[in-house]
């Protein structure tokens, strides 16, 4: 099978702002989890989502899916989820859940 790690961290503000709060964190930026971007990252919108991609050179896939946090006031809170996929084993996720869980931290 193929092992992933996922991280979370909740961003005062709308799924927008917490949009625009990571690509300014991470505009520099190539070098994630220990591999490099392959391409430029994507980003997509949906009416209730805002999503962040990049392929690495070492075949894994990162996904960072932004969305308004419900209850509150309208806009007030969104989530950030980080969702890295193909990794190569166990070790591997620890690792790239230390990673994102520490670049989650800066926003």
């Amino acid at each position: 099978g193929t092992y992933a790690a996922s991280a979370s961290k909740t961003f005062a503000g709308d799924k927008d702002a917490a949009l625009a709060a990571w690509q300014e964190l991470v505009s520099e930026r190539m070098q994630f989890a220990g591999a490099t971007a392959a391409a430029e990252p994507r980003i997509t919108r949906s009416e209730k989502w805002r999503y962040w991609r990049v392929d690495l050179d070492n075949g894994t896939r990162v996904t960072i899916g932004f969305s308004d946090k419900a209850g509150g006031r309208a806009g007030s809170r969104a989530s950030i989820g980080v969702q890295h996929e193909k990794l190569a084993d166990a070790d591997a996720v620890g690792a790239a859940k230390a990673f994102w869980k520490d670049l989650l931290a800066q926003l």
